[in-house]
């Protein structure tokens, strides 16, 4: 049976990092549907997860367990999300979609949904009903590569807590998950900065984080290269790297530089006029 892991973790390289371990020592291996033209399914060490992550913005937030090339495209993979620097792939065919056309595109005006989040927590941060969703169900159903995230939803409480919970169909725990929750990250930094400069809320740099996935998995094809980074975490606890630190300021740049950019582009001018 497919095993279901639940973390609690104070920051993201100490939820990714055990993560790593739960899976390995679940060894569950299943199958799904493969990206690969002509290919009909890929073998993967597979699991459902949840994990609750008290502070997403917690310092450092690079594991230095996580492979260089995925850590040097946070920046990029960020500016994806929040300014659309690849939107143009889908009227290419090359994308079937991304998540700056499903959050920022599908519903009128500059901003999108997220607009509609910020609005919505300047008023009543205290509801229930603020969230973002991606899945379009007359869409998605048809594409060979439908959108992995499916919505996240946002609250305050009377204590100044942000909460940030998403839900995503699948990913791939090795390649991609560290992306994707720093995307998420950005998202919720970006909402910090907006109410609290239109709204005036001093909310503090702080996000409780929950993460969950119906099928987080290992490929088979990197098995060998998840399990040296597995055999590391078990001799030693690896080095942890500030998104601050110079070391990675030289060679990814500012990771959430993105964030400010479309706070300026997208929402000053529907909140500063």
């Amino acid at each position: 049976m497919k095993p279901f892991i639940n973390i609690t973790a104070n920051s993201l390289p100490e939820a990714y990092e055990e993560l790593l371990l739960e899976i390995y020592e679940a060894n569950y291996w299943s199958k799904k549907e493969s990206y690969v033209p002509g290919k009909e399914y890929d073998r993967i060490l597979e699991c459902s997860s949840n994990v609750l992550i008290l502070n997403l913005l917690e310092e450092p937030m690079i594991s230095g367990v996580l492979p260089l090339p995925i850590w040097k495209n946070f920046p990029t993979y960020i500016r994806d999300i929040l300014l659309g620097e690849k939107d143009y792939l889908v009227g290419r065919g090359i994308y079937t979609y991304t998540y700056h056309d499903r959050i920022f595109n599908r519903i009128g005006g500059p901003g999108g949904q997220l607009l509609y989040v910020i609005q919505k927590l300047g008023e009543a941060p205290y509801s229930n009903r603020v969230q973002i969703t991606t899945w379009i169900p007359e869409v998605d159903s048809k594409l060979d590569a439908p959108p992995c995230l499916q919505r996240i939803w946002f609250k305050i409480d009377d204590d100044k807590n942000f909460y940030v919970e998403s839900d995503w169909r699948s990913r791939d725990l090795y390649c991609a998950w560290y992306e994707n929750v720093m995307g998420i990250a950005a998202i919720g930094l970006l909402v910090i900065e907006c109410l609290n400069d239109y709204f005036h809320m001093n909310l503090p740099r702080s996000i409780i984080y929950r993460d969950s996935c119906n099928s987080l998995h290992v490929y088979e094809q990197k098995y060998n290269e998840f399990k040296k980074d597995v055999e590391t975490l078990k001799n030693r606890r690896p080095k942890r790297f500030s998104t601050t630190d110079p070391y990675v300021k030289a060679k990814a740049g500012d990771i959430f530089s993105a964030v400010y950019e479309a706070k300026r582009l997208y929402f000053d001018p529907t909140f500063k006029q």
